[in-house]
């Protein structure tokens, strides 16, 4: 349960920092907003607690052993 959590979690923490980087990086506001620290915290965290492709993987084996 905590590797789905993980790959849901960290796919959307990407996304969202890579998101919020682009719009206030399309206005001017990057710097201001600290939106490269949560893009370079997120990718940390992938590298901390584990890629998503792995943890698929390991899903996918317990589903596959049940």
């Amino acid at each position: 349960m905590t590797a789905l959590l993980q790959v849901v979690a960290s796919e959307t923490y990407t996304a969202a920092a890579h998101t919020s980087l682009q719009v206030h990086g399309g206005i001017g506001f990057t710097v201001e907003v600290d939106c490269h620290l949560h893009v370079r915290r997120a990718h940390a965290s992938m590298q901390l607690l584990g890629r998503p492709e792995t943890h698929r993987a390991r899903l996918a084996h317990q589903l596959l052993d049940a």
